[in-house]
């Protein structure tokens, strides 16, 4: 339940909640039986009484957890894209109400984290940039290639 919420690869990984983790499992309940032809369909192109529901359960904070939340949304297709949207702001709302330092100092970390990565994106742009010139350098022809060409 850690990497669905935490994990590179996990259905809830966008979803956080700054400085807390959560454990989750996302989920979709089918409304109907549907044939071999149907059943990939889009979900969002069905009408909306055939769509599956949307269903997220999570705890937090993953390590003491203090609170449990379960979310099933009607006809949401996803639950990683219609549940999990919502526990996360319960869960959010739940923390700033009792641990706005939790919080506070998760908001922090993640403004630090976003400029070193904005750090190091203007970087690898300026070394790219720096490469491309070089290479469109050696491309024109030096005076001595053109003295000799004459």
């Amino acid at each position: 339940m850690w990497r669905v919420a935490n994990g590179s690869a996990g259905t809830a990984r966008w979803w956080k909640v700054p400085g807390v983790e959560m454990a989750g499992k996302t989920g979709t309940s089918q409304v109907m039986s549907f044939s071999a032809d149907q059943i990939y369909k889009d979900c969002y192109e069905r009408p909306m009484k055939n769509r599956h529901h949307g269903v997220y359960v999570a705890f937090a904070p993953y390590e003491n957890p203090e609170i449990t939340v379960s979310v099933m949304i009607e006809h949401g297709c996803h639950g990683n894209m219609a549940g999990t949207p919502v526990a996360r702001d319960i869960v959010l709302a739940y923390m700033q109400k009792y641990h706005p330092d939790i919080i506070k100092k998760g908001l922090e970390d993640q403004k630090l984290k976003w400029r070193a990565l904005a750090k190091k994106r203007q970087e690898q742009e300026e070394r790219e940039a720096e490469n491309e010139a070089n290479s469109s350098s050696d491309d024109l022809p030096t005076v001595d290639e053109e003295a000799s060409d004459e």
